[in-house]
């Protein structure tokens, strides 16, 4: 599927979807996805159903089994890359198992931003900035 697809619209159409747009100080383009997506709310589940298949069939495909040859490092690459862009993470200030993390690799000495980012999987800078607002509330010492 392309990432910009083309429709086509009647001027009418065109003109009221504009003007609308500029009312509510959105793009064209994203004011039309939002309203498609409101008007068709059963395509917008089967999409996200795809989407969860998706995820299950990577994951299913990424155990190894003894009949079937090895999957190469490319393809095992290509596998993690599609879960990750499938799985949607949580925001870092919305998950406290992991601020805990933070806080506990802060304590045992884990002084590198970018070395905790990658123990728990998040961007570094998400990672620098959350450490910043925990030792500006005092929750850790620098």
């Amino acid at each position: 599927m392309p990432k910009n697809p083309r429709i086509t619209l009647t001027f009418e159409a065109h003109k009221a979807l504009t003007i609308q747009a500029a009312l509510e100080g959105e793009a064209v383009g994203n004011l039309a996805s939002k309203i498609i997506l409101e008007y068709a709310k059963d395509a917008k589940e089967a999409l996200e159903a795809i989407e969860k298949k998706k995820l299950e069939l990577i994951v299913a495909e990424d155990i190894p089994q003894t009949k079937k040859k090895p999957i190469s490092r490319v393809k095992q690459a290509i596998i993690q890359k599609k879960k990750k862009e499938l799985q949607k993470k949580k925001k870092l200030s919305q998950d406290p198992e992991t601020l805990e993390k933070i806080q506990e690799l802060w304590q045992n000495g884990q002084r590198s931003s970018s070395q905790i980012a990658r123990k728990i999987g998040y961007p570094k800078t998400t990672v620098r900035d959350a450490i910043k607002r925990m030792i500006r509330r005092g929750d850790i010492i620098s």
